[in-house]
């Protein structure tokens, strides 16, 4: 939304500024409780390795995969959507009021993410990358008893039964987007038992690039300008 309010008055910010302006939007002006990692991931696009300073300063290196081995990610990777909607910035209240409390929790997410990132550098099997996230998912549980419910400890331990091996709950927690590590390639727009019924698998890739915003001739003409055919990078 901010990368397309941008590009309606021709404006072409950098990546780092639309995360900045994301973040500001969301946590100052409408004063949600959230975080900055969705703005900061969605602003730079793709494979990143994101840093948050102790100053408030963020940092983002992107990780770079070999193109064998992002395929090989890919195609072990399923997100499952829970069909529960939930609003984030409620899910995160129950734990941010109180951050010192779970310190521990915390330094094991730090840790488990410079785990994984040796895992995907590497050449070896990527089971070692679906455990890690399983370790992630139990510290992300830990947090707050309204980050999981029955339907989403269905969902995973179904998965689980399928093959699955590992995953955790996408964003804030309590519903949303379930991510899994498959032991072998799921199949091809199918659901596979993974979930319940009411719950369904989605199409996804990797991004290499942030979001593009088409210029359309009628709706997103610059201010004072004339309309054209060049493409925005922003937030979609």
């Amino acid at each position: 939304m901010v990368g397309l309010l941008h590009a309606l008055q021709g404006n072409m910010p950098s990546k780092h500024e639309l995360a900045e302006e994301s973040i500001r939007l969301e946590q100052d002006v409408l004063k949600e409780k959230v975080g900055s990692q969705d703005q900061t991931s969605v602003a730079h696009g793709g494979l990143n390795h994101i840093v948050f300073q102790p100053s408030g300063d963020i940092s983002v290196r992107p990780v770079t995969l070999r193109t064998e081995r992002r395929q090989e990610l890919r195609q072990h990777l399923m997100l499952c959507y829970t069909g529960i909607k939930r609003t984030a910035s409620e899910v995160a209240s129950s734990y941010v009021e109180d951050m010192e409390a779970r310190r521990r929790q915390l330094r094991i997410m730090k840790d488990l993410v410079e785990e994984s990132l040796a895992v995907l550098g590497g050449s070896g099997s990527l089971a070692p990358f679906g455990e890690l996230l399983h370790e992630a998912w139990v510290a992300k549980r830990a947090m707050s008893q309204v980050v999981t419910n029955s339907k989403v400890e269905a969902i995973y331990q179904t998965a689980c039964r399928a093959g699955a091996l590992g995953g955790k709950l996408l964003g804030a927690g309590g519903g949303g987007l379930h991510a899994v590590v498959c032991g072998a390639r799921p199949p091809s727009g199918s659901q596979s038992g993974v979930g319940p019924v009411d719950s369904r698998a989605l199409r996804f890739r990797i991004q290499r690039q942030p979001g593009d915003l088409l210029q359309s001739r009628k709706i997103l003409q610059p201010r004072g300008g004339r309309p054209g055919g060049k493409v925005h990078r922003g937030l979609s």
